[in-house]
């Protein structure tokens, strides 16, 4: 009984993701990126925490699951936060510009992890201190957030108010920005679908976009059939199983996201050098390993082998892999994918859609993981494996490269994968279509596909 409770309240958490995913494209569109990303985000982040800390005053099962329930709304609104970034920033920045949101969020919980130690405030007596540190800090985020603009893109495709536009573009490109430039890769993007916001059956019929809502939801079901939903949960207590104690686990917790500093610091760098494809796709090998060598730990626990050093040592190896995965952007890429591949007035129906099946995957594999282990041990490892492995392969065959392209050129990439060209372009006609960019020639050509 007691499992099933802790479940439940893990599952809370996936809860709050899914209603947050049925929500957010209709904020996005309506209320606005920047109202959805800092202001609905940041007032649940204080409630959350309010929430979290009264649940331990009064010993309120209930309030913990509230407060469960509401940060998996604010995890998934992350994405409308990144994607809100992705618009305020020029086309050579936006993934260094994502990334970096991610590596700030990591940032902070490397330095509270330490304080979730046993010995400072992860015990029965202070932990409730953690969820009021949170509520303090999503004010003060909110405090500030707001006196940024509102993003360029939104002001231009959706409020149709150029002069606010202007002024959000000096703030974020800066001063010595063309104005002229920014507003006709605007223009063209504003002229793929020119019937306003986008329905999910419009994206579907939409062959380009029917693509585009492919890749994505291909890249956000490589988090949901990661390990880090499970670890999550459950990380302490996977670690505790292969044999370490509970200090020693919250330890080696401690050094792992330590451990991941260095790549913290490089992804934002990396994704703009190398690009989003080959960086997916490390992301989906780093995740296929991590399963692999949990199997191997639980493996050893399940045969009752008696070498507990070497699962605890497997254990930490896997943990490893994870948290390069999740430093390279494993919750990022798809939030930057969802700003690339698909114009402004489809990207709230397209991020909805693409997060649904795999939320409700997390659901399932959070839910059933304690069941799973005591009654098929280590073959729920080997069939995440397997799951993994397929996403990896999926992504390596349909996802292209997208960086630095404007938004209209990715989507006639896009385009191109569907209706292929009969003859190969000399370099004549490609310098010619490039030269076209922004024009009204530009533009009348994608009615075409």
């Amino acid at each position: 009984m007691y499992k099933m409770v802790y479940s439940g309240v893990a599952v809370s958490f996936f809860l709050g993701i899914l209603i947050g995913a049925l929500i957010m494209g209709h904020l996005m569109d309506f209320f606005g990126r920047k109202e959805a990303a800092v202001i609905v985000r940041s007032s649940l982040g204080i409630i959350c925490g309010v929430c979290l800390y009264l649940s331990g005053t009064f010993c309120s099962i209930e309030l913990f699951i509230v407060g469960h329930f509401l940060a998996g709304i604010i995890n998934i609104f992350k994405v409308v936060l990144i994607i809100y970034a992705a618009e305020c920033s020029p086309d050579k920045s936006r993934g260094l510009t994502a990334m970096a949101l991610g590596s700030g969020s990591f940032i902070v919980v490397l330095l509270v992890t330490p304080l979730c130690l046993p010995n400072y405030l992860g015990n029965d007596t202070n932990w409730t201190i953690l969820p009021a540190l949170c509520a303090i800090l999503a004010a003060v985020h909110l405090t500030i957030a707001l006196m940024f603009p509102q993003s360029p893109k939104h002001l231009y495709i959706t409020l149709h108010d150029k002069e606010k536009c202007r002024e959000a573009i000096l703030f974020y490109h800066g001063s010595t920005a063309d104005l002229g430039d920014v507003e006709e890769e605007y223009e063209q993007e504003r002229l793929y679908l020119q019937q306003g916001h986008a329905t999910i059956k419009e994206v579907w019929n939409n062959k380009t976009l029917r693509r585009s809502l492919i890749n994505i939801s291909l890249c956000a079901f490589v988090p949901a059939a990661s390990a880090i939903n499970v670890k999550s949960q459950y990380h302490a207590a996977m670690l505790m199983s292969f044999g370490m104690t509970q200090s020693g686990a919250m330890f080696a917790i401690m050094l792992i996201l330590i451990g991941g500093a260095p790549l913290c610091v490089l992804a934002p760098w990396l994704i703009e050098r190398i690009g989003r494809r080959p960086l997916i796709l490390m992301v989906c090998g780093l995740c296929v390993g991590e399963w692999a060598l949990l199997g191997a730990a639980q493996f050893i626990v399940d045969m009752k082998l008696q070498y507990t050093d070497l699962s605890s040592a497997l254990g930490i190896a896997g943990s490893i892999m994870g948290q390069a995965a999740c430093m390279l952007g494993l919750l990022t890429l798809t939030a930057i994918l969802i700003s690339e591949m698909c114009p402004h007035t489809a990207r709230a129906a397209i991020s909805q859609v693409s997060q649904l099946i795999p939320i409700v995957f997390a659901m399932i594999t959070v839910l059933l993981y304690p069941m799973a282990v005591e009654t098929v041990g280590f073959m729920f490892n080997v069939t995440m494996v397997i799951i993994s492995s397929t996403l990896f392969y999926a992504c390596y065959a349909m996802i292209p490269e997208t960086k630095g392209l404007p938004v209209d050129e990715i989507m006639h990439k896009i385009s191109r994968v569907d209706h292929p060209p009969a003859r190969a372009e000399s370099s004549e006609e490609l310098i010619s279509r490039a030269t076209r960019y922004g024009s009204m020639d530009s533009a009348n050509s994608y009615d075409e596909i």
